[in-house]
């Protein structure tokens, strides 16, 4: 006699009202377990617990939860873990089959927000205390170009790092002329600057000019360079931009020079005729009273004239009618009677 076997299959979820037979063999297709039955019950004959599972809390929910098909909570399991929303919440917790909230730690501390990216598989070791992410929590599959920015500031452990190699670079002088922003000025062989690279202000000009308009027209002054007026006799120094405006040139004050030499002599000077040159252009044409308006030369000739005119001291010679006081009574002087 024959012996016929009948082999059930379908998904899970029909399953559970399916009888079996004593011996009677069934096969579910979504999870992929056999089952014998005895009679009275299904016996799953390939029971093993599951180690995948899949998180579908919100981004925003620290406490995560997810259920995992004969997942026994315990020390040394583990599990992957796929996270549908990408983890905004600091400290996230794990409760797998509501066994209880456990924290998510990486390197052996909480978890911060954004470290758990959507969509990918985190291995999961359970220590008796928390859950432990092993592996590389970074998943950035994409780089951004690190910026100057970065680097200066250092934030970034790259930029870190290659701001030291920048710092090395300038103390070793690697970093050129010197004539781009950011870059050590370097020394010439000559041991100074390289006049190109110091601005306008520290280098001082002269310019000479013979007018106020000229002076406010000139197209390169900078603050700190000087202006000569030679109509006026006195020296301006631009103190701010822009140099057509006159408040911004200054007087310099004048410095007061001793005389340090007199017709080429120095020290206590006594001056003789010929110092002075040959008093010229004296004559006695005319004994006028000195006017203010006269020059040295006709002053002194009118001065000269005036002595001449006078009679000597001895044996004058009068003229026209000379007149004396006439003397007393009696007078026996030489005084003239």
């Amino acid at each position: 006699m024959a012996n016929t076997i009948q082999l059930k299959r379908g998904n899970k979820a029909n399953f559970g009202s399916a009888a079996l037979l004593q011996g009677e063999p069934a096969f579910t297709l979504d999870d992929g377990k056999l089952y014998i039955g005895d009679g009275t019950n299904k016996i799953v004959i390939n029971d093993a617990a599951s180690r995948f599972g899949t998180c579908a809390t919100a981004a925003a929910t620290a406490a995560k939860t997810v259920t995992v098909d004969r997942f026994a909570l315990a020390v040394g399991e583990w599990l992957f873990v796929i996270f549908s929303n990408a983890n905004t919440a600091a400290n996230p917790t794990l409760n797998i089959n509501a066994t209880g909230a456990k924290p998510i730690y990486y390197k052996n501390a909480a978890i911060t927000a954004a470290s758990l990216t959507a969509n990918r598989p985190f291995l999961l070791v359970y220590d008796g205390a928390q859950f432990e992410l092993l592996g590389d929590i970074d998943t950035n599959t994409t780089y951004s170009i690190l910026t100057t920015a970065l680097i200066q500031a250092g934030t970034e452990t790259t930029g870190k790092l290659v701001s030291a190699k920048v710092l090395g670079d300038w103390l070793a002088g690697l970093t050129g002329t010197g004539t781009n922003a950011g870059n050590l000025v370097l020394l010439g062989a000559d041991g100074k600057i390289n006049p190109s690279l110091i601005p306008h202000e520290a280098i001082t000009e002269v310019f000479v000019k013979t007018s106020q308009a000229d002076m406010l027209a000139i197209p390169t002054a900078h603050p700190g360079d000087v202006c000569v007026r030679t109509d006026i006799l006195k020296n301006y120094i631009l103190q701010a931009t822009p140099a057509t405006t006159l408040a911004n040139w200054v007087e310099l004050a004048a410095v007061n020079i001793p005389v340090t030499s007199v017709a080429g002599k120095t020290g206590a000077v006594t001056l003789i005729v010929s110092d002075v040159g040959a008093l010229t252009g004296l004559g006695t044409g005319t004994n006028a009273v000195i006017a203010a308006a006269d020059t040295l030369i006709a002053a002194l000739a009118k001065l000269q004239a005036q002595v001449t005119a006078r009679a000597p001291l001895a044996s004058p010679a009068l003229k026209d009618t000379p007149t004396a006081p006439t003397a007393a009574v009696g007078t026996t002087t030489t005084q003239i009677a």
